[in-house]
């Protein structure tokens, strides 16, 4: 599978060079030219089931949402924001936005495997919202902070935005509202906990 160029040495170290940079580690200058056929070799060291595996992202954000609004709570998604995202510049702090994504707050919300949409006055104006799913980084209930981490988009996926550290400050999104957004009033800085899973008794 792996053809005549790749040997089994290439394909056990080329997934160690490639994440250096999670771990800290830079490569010096000249060694920048071997980056991308390391991740060649990597990408094609894996089989085919685990390049196509679906991401489990888009559901659990369902799933979230779900609960919180099944439990009067407000959703709301953490956003890195790049060139690919969607939303008031002028609300973006330290490359990140927080929206509030409750059914009361949006209009014409769909939470796509691929892209979350959705319509929502911020200051007044109507704005359409589109936030690829890979780059939500966190939804929780706003009211106690529970709900779920993700990791953040691939460095190559990024265009110009640095993360920030810890929960931005909240940009209210709601639909009635047309008074402008404060992210310094009512907004909620935390640390996000995660939802408790309590067992089903009905269950054998």
């Amino acid at each position: 599978m792996l053809g005549d160029n790749f040997s089994m040495l290439d394909v056990a170290i080329a997934p160690l060079l490639w994440r250096l940079d999670f771990y800290g580690i830079e490569l010096s200058k000249n060694a920048a030219p071997l980056l991308k056929p390391l991740l060649l070799i990597f990408l094609s060291s894996m089989s085919l089931s685990d390049q196509d595996q679906p991401s489990t992202r888009p559901y659990l954000i369902r799933a979230l949402h779900e609960w919180c609004s099944d439990n009067g709570f407000s959703p709301h998604l953490a956003v890195q924001v790049d060139g690919s995202v969607q939303v008031p510049m002028e609300f973006v702090k330290d490359g990140e936005i927080v929206l509030n994504v409750g059914v009361d707050a949006t209009s014409g919300l769909r939470l796509g495997n691929d892209f979350i949409e959705f319509k929502a006055r911020f200051g007044g104006v109507a704005r359409e919202i589109v936030v690829p799913v890979d780059h939500v980084v966190a939804i929780y209930a706003r009211e106690n902070g529970q709900g779920m981490a993700f990791p953040p988009p691939a460095p190559a996926l990024l265009t110009s935005v640095t993360p920030s550290i810890g929960l931005p400050e909240t940009v209210e999104a709601a639909v009635a509202d047309d008074e402008a957004p404060s992210g310094d009033e009512g907004a909620k800085r935390g640390v996000l906990r995660a939802v408790p899973v309590e067992p089903n008794l009905d269950e054998p």
